[in-house]
């Protein structure tokens, strides 16, 4: 009887650690930076971080049991390309790939960088993955690139005005190099010279 209690209490003890560990597991993972989801090998959403939620606008409940990895697509994106990035990742490799995803909520658009990589958990075949939403990251690169064509359109525009003399030839050139910059259908130049326009 008393080997009974200790058994049960080394049990009991044993569970509450297991839980303990279960809840720590799970910090870890909902405060992941990135969205992080398991797929199961039939290609079923068994788990996801807070930070998945976030990026689709879903409930776990919602994610687990109403969406599939394609459902979360756009819908131009090729499930078929999905599939084989997918069985890459089944079959050992780690894949990393960009992609457009959806939010059902409101069907917005926007560009991730997914990475696949296959699991043995619980004995059994999983797919971990990765979520990084590239919004942020394209706006910037777009407004550097913006800021360069500003900056050698301002460049060519000081050469111009300094090569040429005439002066609808300089309005010429700034209208040319203005229009990579700015695409426009009119434009109106004027020079202003002692209060009257020309």
């Amino acid at each position: 009887n008393v080997q009974l209690k200790r058994e049960l209490k080394s049990r009991q003890e044993a569970e509450t650690e297991l839980v303990a560990s279960e809840d720590s597991l799970r910090t870890i993972i909902d405060n992941i930076p990135d969205a992080f989801i398991l797929i199961n090998s039939k290609g079923e959403i068994i788990d996801i971080n807070n930070n998945l939620m976030s990026l689709f606008k879903l409930s776990r409940d919602e994610i687990i049991h109403h969406y599939s990895f394609t459902d979360l697509s756009a819908p131009d994106m090729s499930d078929e390309e999905l599939g084989k990035n997918y069985n890459r990742a089944l079959n050992g490799e780690a894949v990393k790939f960009e992609w457009l995803a959806r939010r059902p909520s409101d069907n917005s658009i926007f560009p991730v960088e997914i990475e696949l990589k296959r699991i043995w958990l619980d004995k059994e075949l999983r797919i971990i993955g990765r979520i990084r939403d590239l919004t942020e990251r394209i706006n910037i690169m777009t407004a550097e690139h913006e800021q360069r064509v500003l900056a050698e359109a301002l460049q060519n525009t000081a050469a111009a005005l300094s090569s040429v003399q005439n002066l609808d030839e300089v309005f010429d050139k700034i209208l040319k190099i203005v229009g990579i910059v700015v695409p426009h259908d009119a434009v109106n130049l004027m020079l202003i010279e002692d209060g009257m326009a020309r």
